[in-house]
């Protein structure tokens, strides 16, 4: 950026008004480009006069942002607004704003415009991201582990930031409003929603001890199918010193249907907004309701397909893109999932504020 650009504020706001407008003008000089449209055509698609289009691609025009919907329309496209932190914007007239939300920052899971969506949709998608900010703002943590007596609280929270990762991704989904990969998404939020439960139901080394030992022997499970096929996942050295570890750890195998029960013997009725033992929203309800449930999109079934394959006649089929849901989605169910694990980890870790997690559940109910 040269000294005009950054010598008073209104040099700063003219600058950062010339730059958006010259990436409208490049990004649509760019499009006619690549789909072989010229200037008159454009023109005469918008019923606009092609000088005044050669003003908009050289950025010599204030452009309307009805004007730019009228040029994606005229393209066949649609432009959403995105935002980035101004590399100086500690030094300008928001010094003294909140920090911009972790969705904003984070570069891979942009926000994505709820325009479009249902509205139920809508108010799920916005409770979803305050819930991620909140949890977020707690990161990153460091503690000091000793032995597994006091793991507990390293692997809970490392846990819940596995569930974000998670959460992220299923709400980048939601503005296409499809149910499927979601719904596999979910399942896997669960698992890691019902283990952080599990562990901070009874923070033990006892606990620790089997959820260890179940991911050692899957690691050296799959060490010997790799080894069968020729592959070498680990050393010689590695695959003995994990057979030490595991030949001393304490526990029975995990099964996670289990691990839901003895998840609800510690919450179940005990949490805002969780149900008692037995019904859906419990660890063992969710077990049922979505991870068995959605186990059909996950793998390859039958019920996998219905999404994409529609019956035309008594023998004919097409199969075709998923098109969006009809009815409730995965995405409110995940939400739930994933407020109840940030109350499990209020209770267990002593964050994020119980008070907050409510507030957010009540603005979008």
């Amino acid at each position: 950026m040269s000294d005009r650009d950054t010598r008073t504020p209104e040099d700063r706001r003219e600058f950062e008004r010339e730059l958006l407008f010259g990436e409208v003008g490049e990004t649509i000089g760019a499009l006619l480009h690549e789909l072989g449209v010229s200037q008159r055509e454009l023109a005469e698609r918008m019923g606009l006069s092609e000088s005044r289009v050669s003003r908009i691609i050289g950025a010599g025009e204030n452009v309307t942002l009805r004007t730019v919907a009228d040029l994606g329309f005229a393209l066949g496209l649609r432009f959403h607004l995105a935002a980035e932190e101004l590399p100086d914007r500690d030094q300008g007239p928001a010094a003294n704003d909140r920090p911009l939300p972790n969705w904003l920052l984070d570069s891979k899971n942009r926000h994505r415009p709820t325009t479009g969506m249902h509205p139920r949709d809508a108010v799920i998608n916005a409770r979803g991201r305050e819930l991620v900010d909140l949890a977020s703002s707690h990161f990153p943590r460091e503690f000091d582990v000793t032995s597994d007596t006091d793991a507990w609280p390293l692997v809970c929270t490392g846990l819940l930031s596995r569930m974000i990762g998670t959460m992220k991704a299923i709400l980048a989904q939601h503005p296409d409003q499809l149910e499927a990969d979601a719904g596999a998404d979910v399942r896997r939020l669960f698992e890691h929603g019902v283990y952080l439960a599990w562990i901070a139901a009874e923070p033990s080394a006892k606990r620790i001890q089997a959820w260890t030992k179940a991911d050692l022997t899957s690691r050296l499970a799959a060490d010997r199918d790799a080894h069968a096929h020729g592959v070498e996942l680990l050393t010689n050295e590695q695959r003995a010193e994990l057979k030490t570890q595991v030949a001393k750890l304490a526990g029975d195998r995990l099964v996670l249907e289990s691990v839901a029960e003895e998840a609800d013997r510690r919450w179940a009725g005990k949490l805002p907004g969780m149900g008692g033992k037995g019904e859906v929203k419990s660890w063992r309800g969710f077990y049922a309701i979505v991870f068995r449930s959605y186990s059909g999109f996950t793998h390859p079934t039958y019920r996998g397909l219905n999404p994409v394959v529609v019956d035309l006649g008594p023998t004919r089929k097409q199969v075709r893109l998923e098109a969006p849901y009809e009815g409730n989605g995965p995405y409110g169910m995940a939400t739930v999932i994933f407020g109840l694990s940030l109350l499990v980890a209020a209770s267990a870790l002593g964050w994020p504020d119980v008070a907050s997690v409510e507030a957010i559940f009540e603005r979008y109910p």
